[in-house]
């Protein structure tokens, strides 16, 4: 059995999806759904960027499920077989539109909020995250206190 795994945020690049949408009449169809559906032009952001927009919380989220929905779609018309779907983060709703459990439309717009309410909690610029490794629970506390 073939799985699907979907990335999170940090995974865009601009010029992502460009290629297919150029190239099949379905992905450019996709991409003008996408835009009419988020009433903007997400589509050449990620075609065109620039990098700066599209690395923000609320462009990069519909983003990547956009341009990993042309990929389900790529491998759906190619017949690839898959029997199960995994996600990180907001790959966890392509993972929900691989796996049919609900619309392009109402994931779209649903990760489209999510993106929306992300960047409203933590503004660009604002914040940071760090990854501890090999390090006790002591040593993380007592660097907190510093």
């Amino acid at each position: 059995m073939n799985a699907l795994v979907f990335p999170g945020q940090g995974s865009q690049s601009v010029g992502m999806g460009h290629d297919m949408v150029k190239t099949y009449s379905w992905a450019s169809e996709l991409a003008e759904a996408t835009d009419r559906i988020l009433a903007r032009p997400l589509a050449s952001l990620c075609f065109h960027g620039p990098e700066t927009s599209l690395k923000e919380t609320i462009n990069t989220q519909p983003a990547i499920f956009f341009a990993s929905a042309l990929n389900v779609e790529a491998l759906r018309l190619n017949g690839f077989p898959f029997g199960a779907v995994a996600g990180h983060s907001v790959g966890e709703y392509v993972a929900l539109y691989a796996a049919k459990v609900a619309s392009y439309e109402d994931l779209l717009l649903l990760v489209s909020e999510r993106a929306k309410a992300m960047e409203a909690s933590c503004p660009s610029g604002i914040g940071s995250m760090a990854a501890v490794l090999h390090l006790d629970r002591n040593n993380l506390i007592d660097l907190h206190e510093c």
